[in-house]
């Protein structure tokens, strides 16, 4: 499909602000060519160019909320959690959100990032480590792959594979922990958190967080998915905006103690 082309009338300029991440059709995902987004507007028309016509399909648009005033701060707690449990552990983090905005903790200077590491899982998997190695960077102890700029790239990567490659990290035996920042766009995000010792849940103390809390606990029961929620954990975030800090004092925020207090009672 083309590129979706997007027309917004603003009527309220501090209400939605959100990317249109796929369209579904007839249960086949199409992933936009380029990331758009329906920035300060409520009402808006979106006209996508499909390659064969429609009749009675069922066509979906899944969009992502990126309004930074309805931050949980997730990577802040994952990352403080990561450089916690650094202390006296070998950490890897790896981020699989759709827009990290990694470059603040870490800059924008890079060896690679997570596609590139796909490429070698895909196409050098018998010299992997070594490229693993050519491209992982530090920040504050832990070890991470910088994500990826383009998710589109890890949404493509199937859920078998994203199993096998955190099988390979295992049998490497380097590392005692690996915290993964996950998002929804990543392919068989259920079975990765299965493969999890604990999964976090970050959510704003409120209504309407808690009937989305409630709607994802439902459908994961439902789906056969008991055994990760009885291993899973609710996080309440603060209601009011963090401060703004160094990258290397994060640990040190409210929501960077509160990840140290969990990795403290859960994972030390």
């Amino acid at each position: 499909s083309d590129k979706p082309k997007i027309a917004g009338n603003v009527v309220n300029s501090e209400k939605v602000e959100f990317i249109i991440s796929k369209f579904t059709v007839n249960d086949n995902d199409y992933h936009p060519l380029f990331s758009e987004m329906v920035s300060k507007s409520m009402c808006f028309r979106v006209v996508v160019h499909l390659d064969c016509p429609l009749e009675n399909e069922k066509v979906y648009m899944h969009v992502l909320d990126i309004n930074h005033n309805e931050r949980v701060y997730k990577t802040t707690f994952a990352l403080s959690m990561a450089q916690y449990l650094a202390m006296e552990k070998k950490v890897l983090y790896l981020n699989f959100e759709t827009y990290s905005g990694f470059n603040y903790y870490v800059g924008e200077k890079r060896r690679g990032d997570l596609c590139d590491f796909i490429y070698y899982y895909r196409n050098l998997k018998e010299n992997l480590l070594q490229k693993f190695n050519e491209i992982k960077d530090t920040f504050n102890n832990v070890d991470y792959i910088y994500p990826a700029r383009l998710y589109m790239d890890i949404a493509q990567v199937k859920p078998e594979e994203w199993l096998e490659i955190l099988d390979i990290i295992s049998s490497w035996n380097i590392y005692d922990a690996l915290i993964m920042d996950l998002s929804d766009n990543v392919s068989g995000l259920w079975d990765i958190m299965r493969r999890c010792t604990k999964v976090y849940t970050l959510i704003r103390d409120d209504g309407v967080a808690r009937s989305k809390l409630k709607q994802y606990e439902d459908i994961l029961s439902e789906a056969g998915y008991e055994d990760v929620l009885k291993k899973s954990g609710n996080v309440n975030v603060p209601g009011t905006k963090l401060r703004d800090v160094a990258p290397e004092e994060i640990i040190y925020t409210d929501i960077g103690e509160i990840a140290k207090k969990i990795a403290k009672e859960d994972l030390s």
